[in-house]
């Protein structure tokens, strides 16, 4: 009961520290269990493509979720080292030190899946309306499965587990006074790879070409972006992770270069910040591309619809014969519009309508 006190005490104390953590999760949750709503509701069984689309999509944000998590959280974790480090200078092992850090991770993660579920929620029913408008689907049967919310929780449970690991052994591996003296310890400088930098580039190379010069259609476009949008996730975190530091490293080398004024700081200053912020920048590098992407792709699909039914359809014409009967309507019709186009039409509607005077 202490422990929990303890944990609840320092959620509600430290909410500055804890907020950006919430914040990224609350945000993930709520984008993958509206994706789950939309994938899940009645209306995309008759939709073809549609289901397996937002499934994949879902499968790329999950990934992306795992990354931010534990970007998000490691940066949790340096901020809180000395009060872990104070924990077990006053008395506490690291087993309970860890119970509690484990403790907090849980109610973090209830709230996560309460809020969460409730912006999700709303969230959904927003996206579908203007998905809706822009398809101008008429079929509005828009549902709340508590299958999505379900398959929601397990994934986020599985991430939180996973940093409750990660927790762990950030706790278990070091001292007291490592813990305690954390902040205050210096940068290691980061090791570029060459070979990882090469492999970051090329990933991203294969990602854009693979995109661009697809000329399938149907469910096999969509399978090779989604392969697509894997290579350019991993050669995004590659380049900013080894390739930029290998580039920097390789201008220090350079003394003309490096030994200068305007270089020599910042340089210097660019290798240690890549460190820190290299995960951070691959995440708004993808953000980035995912809404360019998202707006591009939704403005090319409505704007496209319009033009292909205005190159279609230039032109609404309404044709009204005085007859009494529809059957006789429709033969006039045959033999005055219809028998003069090659191709013979197979579908035809037709309306009776009558006016008293």
């Amino acid at each position: 009961m202490f422990y929990l006190k303890l944990a609840g005490q320092n959620i509600r104390k430290s909410m500055g520290v804890f907020a950006p953590f919430v914040l990224a999760s609350l945000v993930l949750f709520t984008l993958i269990c509206s994706m789950f709503l939309l994938m899940l509701s009645p209306v995309m069984k008759s939709m073809g493509t549609g289901a397996v689309s937002i499934g994949l999509g879902i499968v790329v944000l999950t990934i992306f979720s795992l990354i931010m998590e534990i970007y998000s959280f490691n940066f949790l974790m340096q901020q809180r080292t000395r009060e872990f480090g104070l924990y077990n200078v006053l008395g506490m092992n690291k087993k309970k030190v860890a119970l509690v850090a484990s403790i907090e991770l849980f109610f973090i993660f209830l709230l996560v899946i309460v809020l969460g579920s409730a912006l999700a929620g709303v969230f959904a029913n927003v996206l579908y309306l203007i998905f809706v408008n822009l398809t101008n689907y008429s079929d509005l049967h828009f549902s709340i499965s508590p299958l999505a919310f379900a398959m929601t929780a397990f994934l986020f449970a599985v991430i939180f587990f996973i940093l409750e690991l990660l927790a762990i052994r950030t706790i278990g591996k070091t001292s007291s006074l490592i813990l305690f003296r954390a902040s205050e310890k210096g940068e290691k400088e980061p090791k570029g790879n060459v070979l990882l930098a090469a492999l970051g580039v090329l990933s991203l190379g294969v990602g854009y070409y693979l995109s661009l010069s697809s000329k399938a259609a149907g469910l096999a476009v969509i399978y090779r972006f989604f392969i697509a949008v894997l290579f350019v996730i991993a050669g995004t975190y590659l380049f900013y992770i080894s390739f930029m530091t290998w580039y920097l490293k390789a201008h220090r080398k350079n003394k003309r270069y490096f030994y200068t004024p305007e270089h020599f700081v910042t340089t210097s200053q660019m290798i240690f910040r890549m460190k820190q912020h290299a995960t951070g920048l691959a995440n708004i590098t993808l953000l980035s591309v995912m809404a360019f992407v998202t707006i591009a792709t939704t403005t090319s699909l409505y704007t496209g619809m319009s033009s292909m039914t205005s190159r279609l359809y230039p032109k609404e014409t309404s044709i009204t014969y005085p007859v009494s009967d529809r059957n006789q309507g429709e033969t006039v019709y045959q033999q005055s519009v219809l028998s003069h186009f090659p191709e013979k039409a197979h579908d035809s509607l037709s309306y009776l309508t009558y006016q008293a005077g």
